[in-house]
């Protein structure tokens, strides 16, 4: 399970060496390159970098270490905006402490892309690829972090000689939680096509407290379920695509429930139905060359729980987010009232009851169930057991 993850790392590190090795120029080193006139893509990436650095660190015990030395990262609007952003992240550690510990440290890697520069002003894409170690970890556990991807538009201004960040464009995809070091409120799910009537939640959400039998508990099969080797399919195909995505498929503005249809397909789930005409009805899910050739089942969260329990009964509706099991789903309404936005796949537990989840929008590997709940606690949560 930790393999694939590994080649993921080592190649995402390969790329960071090749774009900033040797570069982990401070704002002054950023300062005398702009004096020779040819400020790099390497350069904005390290700076980049350490503000990235000094956000995750918020989270973790080195909490405000880096202050001092990276102060001069940030300048305009975003300096003034994150030291209130601060204060409310080290609110967040604390309370993730509560639970097992919460985090012991971050590693930051920045991957830079187009980079536009204007006199005194400057704009670089960059994906941030961010580590938070897990403080405690289970003798079982599947890994000893937690890892997201998660795409920003930088903008810098040069004042007395000095580049700065001074504003962050995170790229927080639509419908999905936003990375745990980030404070914005999930964005809205799009409508679907077509379709742009807002549908009420399926029945009552799980139950989110911790039951006192080892969370494990007396649940329900599917009808038409998933077996051991099947779920260990899904978990394995979640496991792999969770960052580098499948190029076979299409990847949506919001794709979280397009990510769990695939995972489901390479656990077995056959396809329903197919073309356009077909496309709206609840009981057919299917992928097509095009959007309007896929059934909106196939990516758009309410729909899939609607068809996955209600019509084709290839899950059970559990009372417990703790009930869940590797391979089963989770999906969540961030809005509630507005229908599931969100939708997720547990890929392990530890013998302390943890689950954890990957999920796209936005790509998060391993995230646990605990924080999640910690961080969205007037969310709606529904659990499938697949």
């Amino acid at each position: 399970m930790y393999g694939g993850h590994l080649l993921n790392r080592a190649i995402h590190s390969f790329v960071s060496v090749l774009s900033c090795a040797g570069t982990a120029l401070s704002p002054l080193s950023a300062s005398h390159a702009a004096a020779d006139g040819a400020p790099s893509k390497v350069t904005f990436a390290a700076i980049a970098k350490r503000y990235l650095q000094r956000r995750a660190d918020q989270l973790t015990p080195a909490g405000g270490g880096r202050r001092a030395s990276d102060a001069s990262t940030m300048g305009g609007e975003l300096a003034r905006t994150f030291a209130q952003e601060a204060v409310a992240l080290t609110r967040r550690r604390d309370a993730l402490r509560l639970i097992d510990g919460g985090y012991r440290s971050a590693e930051v890697e920045v991957t830079p892309g187009a980079l536009t520069v204007d006199g005194s002003r400057a704009r670089l894409d960059v994906t941030e690829y961010t580590e938070l170690f897990f403080a405690s970890v289970a003798a079982d556990a599947p890994s000893d972090h937690e890892a997201y991807v998660l795409p920003h538009d930088l903008e810098f201004l040069r004042s007395g000689g000095v580049w700065r960040v001074t504003t962050d464009h995170a790229r927080v995809a639509p419908g999905g939680p936003p990375p745990g070091t980030r404070l914005e409120s999930p964005p809205p799910a799009p409508p679907t096509p077509d379709d742009p009537a807002p549908r009420p939640g399926d029945g009552p959400p799980a139950d989110t407290r911790r039951p006192a039998d080892g969370a494990r508990g007396d649940v329900p099969m599917a009808t038409q379920g998933l077996g051991a080797r099947e779920k260990a399919a899904a978990v394995w195909y979640a496991e792999k695509y969770w960052y580098h995505h499948n190029g076979a498929y299409r990847t949506y503005a919001q794709d979280c429930t397009n990510f769990i249809s695939q995972a489901m397909r390479q656990g077995g789930w056959r396809f329903i139905g197919s073309g356009f005409w077909s496309r709206k009805d609840k009981t057919k899910w299917y992928y097509g060359s095009n959007t309007h050739t896929t059934s909106h089942t196939w990516a758009n969260a309410e729909d899939w729980g609607i068809f996955a329990r209600d019509k084709s009964h290839r899950t059970a509706r559990l009372g417990n987010v703790w009930y869940l099991q590797p391979g089963d789903v989770l999906q969540a309404d961030f809005d509630p009232g507005s229908g599931k936005d969100h939708s997720m796949i547990v890929v392990a537990w530890d013998r302390r009851g943890e689950r954890y989840l990957d999920y796209h929008s936005n790509d998060t590997w391993h995230r646990k169930l605990s924080y999640l709940l910690q961080q969205f606690p007037h969310a709606r949560w529904y659990a499938h057991r697949t």
